[in-house]
């Protein structure tokens, strides 16, 4: 549901920002930038809404166990996840795997030069075709999941990771649209890597790794200033299209080294032994 609805919005988006969607008009939109600045103001309510639901979460006490893990410290933590062979080698292809998001910027600002449009009279589309297609994808890998095993989930999403760079890279036209809709259903790399780290975490240790695991996306942050970086460096030097696609490229090889390591995991890791059995 929660794609459905980002997709719905982001029509709802385009039509503040441009006075119109799918082809309807529905007024006179504000004038840059109090357009993107009350679009930013919408999107606060939902947030608010949803912060103030989370605000009534009951957790329940975790085993005396995982409180001397959570006691243990934050290093500590950090330290027990990453010495676990397996667990790092997950780490390292997660952290590769997640580059894709710190390259969206580009995908959205390489529609000038792949469409010969202007970014911003198409980027809620291209949003409601990511999220859209999202949500079609979050039916398929589930059932991906439930017929084969942990790995099929990350591998799958990692190859749209990788494909949807590749396919930004050459694409043009009305064909670029599906760039968003292949990132859009690799973007659930970030559902069905924790997935493979939780199945093969000790049910003691599952708090410490999922927290872990959302520390991977932070570790991945650097490659949005590598991807900028290229940008303006590669289009400055030849031209903003040379730039654009020198970063894609850059993303694709990451994503295709994460890869690499997550082909060397095992289908249905096992979960280590507890400490004294």
């Amino acid at each position: 549901m929660g794609p459905i609805l980002a997709a719905t919005g982001s029509l709802g988006s385009q039509a503040l920002l441009t006075g119109g969607t799918l082809g309807f008009q529905v007024g006179t939109p504000p004038s840059f930038p109090q357009n993107f600045a009350l679009l930013f103001a919408a999107a606060t309510v939902p947030m608010l809404v949803a912060a103030a639901l989370a605000s009534l979460f009951v957790l329940p006490a975790p085993a005396a166990a995982a409180r001397a893990v959570s006691h243990a410290g934050f290093f500590t933590g950090l330290a027990g996840f990453f010495g676990d062979p397996l667990l790092r080698r997950a780490a390292l292809a997660t952290i590769l795997i997640y580059s894709p998001p710190l390259c969206v910027a580009n995908f959205t600002l390489y529609t000038r030069e792949a469409m010969g449009e202007l970014p911003s009279d198409l980027v809620m589309y291209q949003s409601a075709l990511r999220f859209g297609t999202k949500a079609v994808a979050g039916l398929l890998l589930g059932w991906l999941l439930a017929k084969t095993h942990p790995l099929a989930g990350l591998l799958a999403t990692g190859g749209l990771c990788l494909t949807a760079p590749l396919y930004a890279t050459w694409a043009t036209g009305l064909a670029y649209l599906a760039t968003f809709q292949i990132y859009g259903a690799g973007e659930l790399s970030g559902v069905y890597s924790p997935n493979y780290i939780l199945a093969a975490s000790r049910p003691q240790d599952i708090r410490r790794n999922l927290a872990c695991e959302k520390i991977l996306a932070a570790a991945a942050a650097p490659f949005g200033l590598l991807f900028g970086r290229l940008a303006d460096v590669v289009g400055r030097t030849f031209d903003p299209s040379a730039g654009f696609r020198a970063s894609f490229l850059t993303c694709a090889a990451l994503v295709g080294t994460g890869l690499l390591v997550a082909r060397t995991l095992p289908r249905r890791p096992s979960r280590p032994s507890p400490p004294g059995s």
